[in-house]
C-alpha cells in the first residue's frame, strides 16, 4: 500500500539529513544492477533494473531508481544526478556513462566527474592509449592479498588540448590512466584504464576515487549474499521497489550503527545482530519517516 516512488524520495531526503554537507571532495559512485529473480514472478516477465548512488568513503547508499534495461541506465544516471545532493563530490562511473551528456548533468550539479573511458567513446579511447603510451609514472601503489601480488601505476595529464574531442567534455581538466599488474602463482597478467575528469587530479587521487567505485559493486553484493535479492519471488514489481530500498536503508543503518558503536574488527553479521536491536536508532528512522514524510 506504500507508493515505491514516494518512499524512494523519503529515503534520499533521509541521506541527506543523515550526512548534512558531508559529501564534498567524496567518492560517489553509480551503478546499476539487476534483480534477475524478478522475470520469472513478474507476469510481464519484466526484470527489475535498479541504479544506485553510494558515498564511498562512507559506505552509505543515498538514493536509487529503477530502469527497464541496463541502456536505459543511462537516463537513470542523470535522473539521479537531479535527485540527490552531489554537491562538490566526485561523481564516479563506468564506461556506460562516459558521454557529454551525462557529465553536463554532474558539472550542473556542482560536482566533478570522473568517467571511464572505453570503446564506446573509440576516438577518445584511442586518443589516450597514445598519450599515455610514453607518459611519466606519477603514483604507484603495491598490494599483497593472500597469494596474488598487485601493482597500481597511475599516470595523470593536464595537456587537453592534444585531444580533438576536447570540447566535447565540459570542464575536461585531467586525463588518465592505471596500469593493474598482477602476479600470482607465477602467472602474470595486466590491464590498462583511462579516464577524465573536471576535477584536477593527481596520481595519489586518481587511484582513490578509481578504486572507489568498487564500494557500489560491494553494495550489491551484500543485497545477494545477505539478502537474497537475486531470489526474490515476489511478484509485485511496487513490492520489489520498496523491498530493495528497505535492504538498502538496513544497510545504511547497519554502516551508522557501526560507526558509532562497533570496532573495526566486528564481522559484519554481528553488526546486524547488534543494530537489529538498537531500538533508539530506529525509532529515530521511523519517527522521521512518519514526521517529515508522512509515508503512513
Amino acid at each position: 500500500m506504500v507508493d515505491s516512488e514516494k518512499f524512494k524520495l523519503a529515503f534520499a531526503v533521509w541521506m541527506q539529513k543523515t550526512l548534512q554537507n558531508k559529501i564534498a571532495g567524496k567518492t560517489v559512485a553509480i551503478d546499476g544492477k539487476s534483480i534477475c529473480g524478478t522475470s520469472k514472478y513478474t507476469s510481464s516477465g519484466e526484470v527489475l533494473h535498479i541504479a544506485s548512488a553510494i558515498v564511498s568513503e562512507f559506505n552509505l547508499v543515498i538514493g536509487s531508481t529503477e530502469c527497464a534495461t541496463k541502456t536505459g541506465e543511462i537516463t537513470a544516471f542523470r535522473e539521479l544526478i537531479e535527485l540527490l545532493d552531489v554537491n562538490g563530490a566526485v561523481v564516479v562511473a563506468d564506461a556506460l556513462h562516459c558521454n557529454p551528456k551525462s557529465a553536463e548533468a554532474v558539472i550542473a550539479a556542482n560536482a566533478d566527474y570522473l568517467f571511464v573511458v572505453k570503446d564506446n567513446q573509440e576516438i577518445l579511447h584511442k586518443d589516450l592509449k597514445l598519450h599515455f603510451k610514453d607518459e611519466a609514472i606519477d603514483h604507484q601503489t603495491k598490494e599483497i592479498n593472500g597469494s596474488r601480488f598487485e601493482t597500481r601505476t597511475a599516470y595523470v595529464s593536464y595537456d587537453v588540448n592534444y585531444f580533438n574531442t576536447k570540447d566535447k567534455w565540459p570542464k575536461l581538466v585531467t586525463v588518465g590512466a592505471i596500469h593493474r599488474e598482477f602476479e600470482e602463482k607465477g602467472q602474470k597478467s595486466s590491464e590498462w584504464h583511462y579516464y577524465i575528469s573536471s576535477k584536477k587530479l593527481n596520481g595519489k587521487e586518481l587511484l582513490h576515487h578509481a578504486r572507489m567505485e568498487w564500494r557500489v559493486e560491494s553494495m550489491h553484493w551484500l543485497l545477494d549474499v545477505h539478502f537474497t535479492e537475486d531470489k526474490s519471488k515476489v511478484r509485485d514489481m511496487n513490492v520489489e521497489k520498496l523491498l530493495n530500498t528497505s535492504r538498502k536503508i538496513a544497510l545504511n543503518l547497519v554502516r551508522l550503527f557501526k560507526e558509532a558503536n562497533c570496532k573495526p574488527s566486528l564481522p559484519l553479521t554481528s553488526i546486524f545482530k547488534q543494530n537489529l536491536f538498537d531500538l533508539a536508532q530506529f525509532a529515530r528512522f521511523l519517527a522521521f519517516f512518519r514526521l517529515n514524510l508522512k509515508l503512513d
